[in-house]
């Protein structure tokens, strides 16, 4: 079975525990919540609503919070981080121009933003562990924060009428509009080719431990794809075809190697996660549905962090870029 992960081994010079995926999106993400804690300073002068007001104060404790964790790791491993967070002074705006509806825009698309900004950091950070998980750690925090917001603007009406799927069943308590019904599909036809292409994959496997990991996963993928027939049949939405419930004797297995199918393996996982990431951000009508997207984006953020250390205890994964100078 899977051997347990090595430890660590401390290295001489501190920049070789590092790659150049978490030194770029390490200093990037502090430079963005700089530059957010600044207009957070500025509208927090300019805003009425007494609720936005204080989800505002919430975000930026949490945003602090993030950013020292993270100035640590940059502290810890050499690297120059930004020009620091200078605090926005006291002014005063034109009401008619700087609203609460646009302060709430501005606040939403950020959110939005980050989220995907912390997928692609997540996804790509395969070098140091512990900062892959901070990654994941703030994608979770981040999704949860976007959640409550998009709740706050729904009720606000400061979302916008969207147009609605039009074949709407009058039993369903919610409606749902046009891009959720388009997400679902898309979701459902995806995992449908995951679950043919993984099948297909197990046949050629050698490796134990790999083969009876996409055997546990492609039954997760089957269960969250008759969970997504489940709602589009709910909504009266039509269903893609499924993929062939039996299939034939696989070539002879020299044809592919273990570890050129675990890079494909991961590719895909990366693509399931900014296809997650994307269809939460932009669900924003239907609560239910966002949560589904929500649940699925958790669950994929846990699975990369498995395939990662497995990828790189068997030698499978391709070895990042490492940050510093070469060691002589």
């Amino acid at each position: 079975m899977i051997l347990p992960l090595l430890g660590k081994k401390k290295s001489k010079n501190k920049h070789y525990d590092i790659g150049l995926a978490e030194v770029h999106y390490l200093w990037h993400m502090v430079k963005a919540k700089y530059d957010f804690l600044q207009l957070l300073d500025t509208w927090t002068n300019q805003v009425h609503d007494q609720d936005l007001l204080a989800l505002m104060k919430v975000y930026a404790i949490e945003i602090r919070r993030d950013v020292k964790t993270w100035e640590d790791y940059l502290r810890k491993f050499g690297v120059r981080g930004p020009d620091d967070y200078t605090p926005a002074t006291d002014t005063i705006s034109n009401p008619q121009l700087i609203h609460d509806r646009l302060i709430a825009s501005e606040l939403f698309i950020f959110a939005q933003e980050h989220i995907g900004m912390l997928i692609k950091a997540f996804r790509t950070s395969t070098t140091n562990d512990d900062i892959n998980a901070v990654f994941k750690d703030g994608t979770k925090k981040a999704v949860n924060r976007f959640s409550l917001f998009s709740k706050y603007i729904k009720t606000k009406g400061w979302i916008g009428k969207q147009p609605l799927y039009q074949n709407h069943p009058e039993h369903a308590k919610e409606e749902l509009c046009a891009g959720e019904a388009l997400h679902l599909w898309d979701h459902l036809t995806y995992r449908n080719d995951n679950i043919e292409m993984t099948e297909t994959f197990i046949s050629f496997i050698k490796d134990s431990d790999f083969k009876l990991f996409l055997e546990k996963g492609v039954q997760v993928i089957i269960k969250q794809a008759r969970m997504l027939e489940k709602e589009l049949i709910h909504y009266r939405v039509p269903l893609p075809n499924r993929p062939p419930n039996v299939m034939p004797p696989a070539a002879p297995i020299e044809l592919m190697d273990d570890d050129n199918i675990f890079r494909w393996v991961f590719q895909g996982i990366q693509g399931a996660l900014s296809m997650h990431s994307q269809s939460l951000t932009e669900c924003t009508h239907n609560e239910a549905i966002r949560d589904i997207f929500k649940e699925l984006l958790f669950n994929e953020l846990e699975v990369l962090a498995s395939v990662i250390k497995l990828g790189k205890l068997k030698g499978w994964l391709n070895p990042a870029l490492r940050y510093g100078v070469l060691r002589k």
